[in-house]
């Protein structure tokens, strides 16, 4: 049976052919329900037991100040994966108290929106009724640099040796991110590779320009062909960012007959330091706020 009229938030409690210890075990069941869970602990919302009726009221407003804004905030922690998403949403929702770190070892840019702010931002605020209370730093975007498949490919490759086939193939699938030399070199190569893939390699030698040139042996004749030691490569290392120059050297060796190849990056955890305080800088630049370098410590 339901008694009064209830307001939004109460709990109708039946007590017709329940005993008092039933109505309170159902009174208390259902003020467990008025938590609201934040990892993993419970912020109580304060309730009244109203007589008439027998319900359960919630009754926020007599939360602390510091508990009524937590119920307000937002929490959230969305991961994004490109940096102009990143820059937008943070540029959405900051204010006075946000703040933005990075963990370069893992690539890793957080940012806390609702952060602990300073005396100075609470004095300029006016929030000194409460100048010690902290904020619930719960709205925590991050942003997770991806490789590109580009970077993949490359990577992937990096100190590694390939067939001369294999070598061939991720020429002809990647010749449009080198830059030097040009790319009819790049395919010409290529292509001269791949009909002499059935020729006996002699020898390879550095020439005087730069270079090695490859003897191979051909219908009882010996010819040579000439390959290059260094590649420049331009592609997009992270999803979202921009576009890093690359030197590459090219490494050859002869292994029974057959020519194999591989690739070294040069100043590779240089460059790739380079362009993480590049996007680092974009951060501040766009947002207007300094991004801290952390090694350990958020969660």
């Amino acid at each position: 049976m339901k008694h009064g009229n209830n307001e939004p938030g109460d709990v109708d409690v039946s007590v017709s052919q329940q005993s008092d210890g039933a109505v309170i075990a159902e009174l208390a069941k259902q003020a467990e329900a008025l938590r609201e869970v934040r990892s993993g602990r419970a912020l109580a919302v304060p309730y009244a037991i109203v007589q008439t009726g027998h319900t359960v009221k919630a009754c926020p407003e007599l939360l602390s100040e510091k508990n009524r804004r937590t119920l307000q905030t937002i929490k959230s922690d969305l991961a994004f994966d490109e940096v102009p998403s990143f820059i937008a949403y943070v540029n959405r929702f900051k204010d006075e108290r946000s703040r933005l770190f990075v963990l370069p070892q893992e690539h890793l840019f957080v940012g806390v929106l609702d952060y602990h702010p300073s005396m100075e931002n609470r004095i300029s605020a006016g929030k000194l009724d409460y100048p010690d209370m902290p904020e619930p730093c719960r709205h925590c975007p991050q942003l997770s640099l991806r490789k590109t498949p580009e970077a993949q490919a490359w990577l992937t490759i990096d100190k590694q040796w390939i067939t001369q086939e294999d070598f061939v193939e991720f020429l002809n699938d990647h010749y449009f991110e080198i830059i030097e030399p040009e790319a009819a070199s790049v395919l010409e190569l290529a292509r001269n590779l791949e009909v002499k893939n059935d020729v006996s390699f002699k020898g390879v030698q550095r020439s005087t320009d730069g270079g090695y040139n490859v003897k191979y042996e051909e219908e009882s004749h010996t010819n040579q062909m000439h390959v290059p030691e260094l590649l420049q490569v331009r592609f997009s290392l992270y999803e979202g960012s921009e576009h890093v120059d690359f030197a590459v050297r090219l490494h050859y060796r002869l292994r029974q007959g057959t020519l194999q190849f591989a690739i070294k990056f040069q100043r590779l955890e240089h460059t790739m330091r380079e362009h993480l305080t590049s996007i680092r800088e974009r951060i501040e630049s766009e947002t207007g706020l300094p991004v801290w370098s952390v090694r350990h410590g958020l969660q």
